[in-house]
């Protein structure tokens, strides 16, 4: 399913109209209409918004064989080998939390706290 009719769907079932989601995340309703429609194509930052405003993981919004990550997270995963459930795990943990991960080193950390938390 494309990414607009997954946003559009995602946003009638959190019962919101345009005009709400305009005031909870400051994105103008033409814009969002156009997402919506597939005219354009959002930001990394627009999606993150918009999990934010339906209350969802961001990889609820994106299809399953795409997977978005910030670049400071890319290069720790990179540098760090660390396994996709982990990738999947951290970003659930960022998005909940008060936190961002601005730099590779940010996700370091969080990668080593989670496997101690999981003990491996």
């Amino acid at each position: 399913m494309p990414l607009s009719e997954r946003l559009r769907r995602i946003r009638i079932k959190s019962e919101l109209t345009l005009k709400e989601v305009n005031q909870i995340t400051g994105l103008s309703v033409s814009f969002l209409s156009e997402v919506e429609r597939g005219k354009t194509n959002p930001s990394i930052d627009t999606i993150q918004k918009l999990a934010k405003c339906y209350k969802v993981p961001i990889k609820d919004l994106m299809p399953n064989e795409i997977r978005i990550l910030p670049d400071s997270l890319e290069k720790a995963r990179i540098k760090f080998d660390i396994p996709d459930e982990i990738i999947d795990l951290m970003i659930q943990v960022e998005f909940r939390s008060d936190k961002k991960h601005n730099s590779p080193e940010d996700w370091m950390q969080l990668y080593f706290s989670l496997k101690t938390l999981l003990g491996e």
